[in-house]
């Protein structure tokens, strides 16, 4: 997996289908979580914009769903992508990138995104999804 690739995508670069064809190879591997990712030669930070980007592409049926449970564990994983938990919005971008890499790809479907752009913008957890642990 290339980090740049889903840098560029969440900073408007390149489009869906880049992201779906890099992120369709990565589901031929056993797990996210052993998947090396090339890193970014500077950490990219992540805000909710970026993420509402993501959600927007799967109301737009340009991304499948279960792509979002690939991406948020790479943004993890990779080292190269961060977001600062002392910010609100970093707090935000933090729980819901948690959020979709705890639900099975199968639990993950397009009528949810209203949820989740909602908790991007009002930086308020849906009772969806309980309380933070």
């Amino acid at each position: 997996m290339h980090a740049s690739l889903l840098r560029d995508y969440l900073a408007g670069r390149v489009g869906s289908s880049e992201l779906r064809r890099e992120l369709d190879e990565l589901a031929d591997d056993r797990s996210e979580l052993g998947v090396a990712v090339d890193p970014l030669d500077e950490p990219f930070e992540l805000y909710p914009r970026h993420l509402l980007a993501l959600c927007e592409a799967v109301a737009a049926r340009e991304i499948e769903p279960v792509l979002l449970a690939r991406v948020s564990r790479v943004l993890a994983v990779s080292g190269s992508f961060r977001w600062s938990r002392a910010d609100p919005d970093g707090r935000v971008v933090e729980e819901v990138l948690v959020e979709w890499s705890r639900q099975s790809p199968a639990a993950l479907e397009a009528a949810a995104m209203p949820l989740f752009r909602d908790w991007l913008v009002m930086r308020r957890r849906p009772e969806r999804f309980g309380l933070v642990p």
